[in-house]
């Protein structure tokens, strides 16, 4: 996911970019804002470019070996946390096969779209206790390609209070070169102290302009029709779809 493929949102992406060249990068991000405005899919971009050993002034290069990987969402120093429902099975690892057909697929989704993929009676989603466990581990260990661990915690608002409390202590003391993005579109679920202890950058709505602009050009409709779309989705790809 290059930032080429996030839907507008170019002010933003012009910051981040200035962010990573200046090497002024917190170890722990919160991306706020909805689903359909493109927080996980940012966070995907920014990663991406933050671990490009070719970086270009305005994107990942796209075709450096981390680039392939990323391309493919199997990148060894990249990980992946997302809610799951616990009585299937209670880490993300164990759902990393429908998590990467997901991402290629479209990742603007949302939780309920999310349920629908991993379990058929829709139960309820949770980031829980083992989770914290694996989290810790998989960020202890050292980065396989001398580069940024990346931890991407998707709807992480539904982590429980125990998960909460041990990721609370990982921001307190954080490994060398460790980037931990939390994604949300609920961030005053989460405990004061993590938010005290992340950059926040809020996730804005796509402008009606830009969403017409990709509606036309990737789903081929007339330009009246999308700019219609645009307008009632009030800048929310997820809806816009819908």
């Amino acid at each position: 996911m290059q930032f080429s493929a996030v839907i507008g949102q170019a002010a933003l992406k012009e910051q981040l970019i200035r962010e990573i060249n200046s090497e002024k990068i917190s170890h722990a991000k919160l991306f706020a804002g909805k689903n359909g405005h493109g927080s996980l899919a940012m966070a995907l971009a920014y990663s991406k470019y933050l671990l490009c050993d070719n970086k270009q002034e305005t994107d990942s290069c796209g075709s450096c070996h981390s680039c392939k990987q990323m391309s493919d969402f199997v990148h060894p120093d990249v990980h992946f946390v997302f809610p799951v429902v616990l009585l299937n099975h209670p880490l993300s690892s164990a759902y990393l096969t429908e998590w990467r057909k997901q991402l290629k697929t479209n990742p603007y989704f949302d939780l309920l779209d999310w349920t629908n993929i991993i379990d058929t009676k829709e139960r309820k989603p949770v980031i829980g206790t083992q989770e914290s466990v694996d989290i810790h581990k998989k960020l202890s260990l050292m980065s396989y390609q001398g580069n940024y661990k990346v931890m991407i915690i998707w709807c992480a608002d539904e982590m429980n209070p125990t998960c909460s409390n041990k990721l609370l202590k990982i921001l307190e003391e954080p490994p060398p070169k460790t980037l931990i993005i939390l994604v949300t579109e609920q961030p005053q679920k989460l405990l004061p102290t993590i938010k005290s202890r992340t950059q926040v950058i809020i996730i804005p709505r796509i402008s009606q302009e830009d969403l017409s602009t990709y509606l036309c050009k990737e789903n081929s409709i007339e330009e009246r029709i999308a700019q219609t779309i645009a307008g009632f989705s009030d800048g929310n790809f997820i809806r816009a779809l819908e």
